[in-house]
């Protein structure tokens, strides 16, 4: 059962996104630069007989730093301005509009608190390549 503080913090979240903000072309943009990332670096490869043996534990090894940022930076504040704003975003807003007992999405402006900012896609795909 979502509370009165839940339902108002929804109401109000909503209401601040912008006119302009489209959820499909939010997962839209976010499955091309995904698909197009893949492809460039599958097209990249020659002659890929034991690097496709690579894929099964560079898979398991970024669920495991998936978890510990989750974990450590999500779930922590850090006072450090890019990890506060991302433990802000989602501990403070995230699991403010969703809870074990109400995780629906309603609309489609919602994709806006589900899926990480265009900035942020940024910011792993550099953090990737650097790494």
């Amino acid at each position: 059962m979502m509370t009165e503080r839940q339902k108002k913090f929804r109401e109000s979240y909503v209401n601040q996104i912008s006119p302009f903000y489209n959820g499909l072309l939010h997962i839209g943009v976010m499955y091309v630069a995904g698909i197009t990332a893949i492809y460039y670096c599958a097209s990249q490869l020659n002659n890929p007989t034991w690097a496709w043996l690579t894929i099964i534990p560079v898979a398991i090894a970024g669920n495991f730093v998936e978890w510990a940022m989750h974990k450590y930076v999500m779930h922590r504040q850090i006072d450090v301005f890019a990890l506060r704003a991302i433990y802000d975003r989602h501990t403070r807003q995230h699991h403010q509009y969703f809870t074990d007992t109400d995780y629906t999405i309603d609309t489609v402006k919602e994709h806006r608190i589900v899926f990480f900012p265009w900035r942020v896609l940024i910011v792993l795909g550099v953090a990737g390549t650097i790494l």
